[in-house]
């Protein structure tokens, strides 16, 4: 069955409303480890550069625990520039679902395939509960519209998905040379 629970809305992920944003010093904020297991460390210096120029365009979020869920990226770039507080937007995230509040505040990221991959994990895992005879597989079930949810949570279309995973089971070796542009 499908998991309404964690059925995000089309308009508004997740319900992210609003948490109370305050000026936390950096030294306090940690990293969340599920964003390294979805996403590669990538360079930060055009951020870096963007921040200088206009300064932060949106705060960090961060758990109340001081965790970071969104804003990994400006977290890596203000630390090189010596920043001492940076705003924070303070959201009570359970446990259980950071990992798809880190996918749903990366939709509009541009990500390797692999990292896609990652997120699509994360996604079916959450949204599918009671999964069927292709459970093993890990991404399997029988509600043909969960692949298209889920396409609208990663940002890229079913057909893509479907694609990543075809390539996945038969030729996974073929991902590393699509990330690296090579094919």
């Amino acid at each position: 069955y499908f998991n309404s629970h964690l059925t995000l809305s089309h308009s508004n992920p997740l319900s992210l409303s609003k948490g109370m944003t305050m000026k936390i010093p950096i030294n306090q904020l940690k990293p969340c480890p599920i964003n390294s297991i979805i996403y590669r460390d990538s360079n930060v210096d055009d951020l870096i550069s963007s921040i200088q120029e206009v300064g932060l365009l949106s705060p960090i979020v961060i758990t109340e625990e001081k965790l970071i869920i969104s804003g990994h990226r400006r977290y890596k770039a203000i630390l090189s520039l010596g920043w001492e507080q940076v705003d924070c937007e303070i959201k009570n995230i359970p446990e259980d679902e950071m990992d798809i509040y880190i996918v749903s505040y990366n939709t509009h990221r541009v990500k390797k395939v692999t990292e896609i991959l990652a997120e699509v994990r994360v996604l079916y895992s959450k949204l599918w509960v009671g999964r069927g005879k292709n459970a093993h597989k890990g991404l399997g079930g029988r509600n043909p519209n969960i692949r298209d949810v889920v396409a609208q949570k990663v940002g890229v279309s079913s057909s893509k998905i479907q694609k990543l995973l075809y390539i996945e089971e038969k030729q996974p070796e073929l991902l590393k040379l699509i990330d690296e542009e090579k094919i």
